[in-house]
């Protein structure tokens, strides 16, 4: 909004709409960062009428958002992948994917046919399980001085695996636990187990400490690389995404 005044600064509105406003009521929240440090919800959160469960929370109760197909789960992959990326590239973090589960009345099915969804609603529909709503919330913290000394002092000083990283880890830990633990499919097969996995911490899922560059090299806050996790996932690529991406192929070449 701009002011006849001049003295008055300008003011930015955002708009977001309301991830819960879905038909149907919302038994069980999530607030999902990717994050494993510290991600359960506290004995005074549960006590709540409406509690908002974190990270572990989702592990624990063997929660995952199915889709009908590979191809319907990569669409939604790859919109989370280039919305998260966006963010990245202005250095913003914390952000969370806020998940909303109605569990369906199996006695009363009748009520959950030839109904339309409100506008704007994000949701997907585990069979005759569960409905999910979600969207990604708290879009606008800035990886500035006070969330760089968090990640210095909570993070490499007293060795904690915390949830604050600069923006690029803080994206590929987001995705990589979508892919671990948040989508799949109807049909999806289990990862392979390799040989002496259980030796070996995922430190990517985990917030790592992460080492400090050698000169020269660039810090994983650096944002210059277009670089991000993609996973192993087959995505399914619209035209401008596989246009971009041959053209970062083209660059790396030469």
């Amino acid at each position: 909004l701009s002011f006849a005044d001049p003295t008055i600064p300008s003011v930015v509105l955002i708009a977001m709409s309301n991830f819960f406003a879905g038909r149907y009521h919302i038994q069980t929240r999530y607030d999902l960062k990717g994050s494993m440090y510290k991600r359960h919800a506290s004995e005074k959160e549960k006590k709540k009428k409406s509690p908002v469960y974190k990270d572990l929370d989702w592990i624990d109760h063997n929660r995952k958002v199915i889709f009908s197909s590979q191809q319907e789960m990569n669409e939604v992959r790859e919109q989370l992948r280039m919305d998260t990326k966006f963010l990245r590239k202005r250095r913003l973090i914390d952000y969370s994917l806020l998940i909303g589960v109605h569990e369906i009345d199996k006695t009363n099915m009748e009520y959950y046919t030839d109904v339309t969804e409100n506008e704007g609603v994000v949701f997907n529909r585990n069979g005759d399980d569960f409905i999910y709503y979600y969207g990604l919330v708290d879009v606008l913290t800035p990886y500035g001085a006070k969330k760089r000394a968090e990640t210095v002092v909570l993070g490499n000083m007293l060795f904690r695996e915390i949830s604050c990283q600069p923006p690029k880890p803080y994206q590929k830990r987001f995705m990589k636990f979508c892919d671990d633990h948040l989508l799949s499919y109807v049909g999806m097969k289990p990862p392979e187990k390799k040989k002496g996995w259980f030796k070996k911490k995922d430190k990517t899922v985990i917030d790592s400490v992460h080492k400090r560059p050698k000169d020269g090299d660039k810090s994983d806050d650096d944002d210059e690389s277009d670089d991000d996790y993609d996973g192993d996932v087959d995505i399914s690529l619209t035209p401008d995404i596989k246009k971009e991406r041959e053209k970062k192929k083209s660059q790396k070449k030469k």
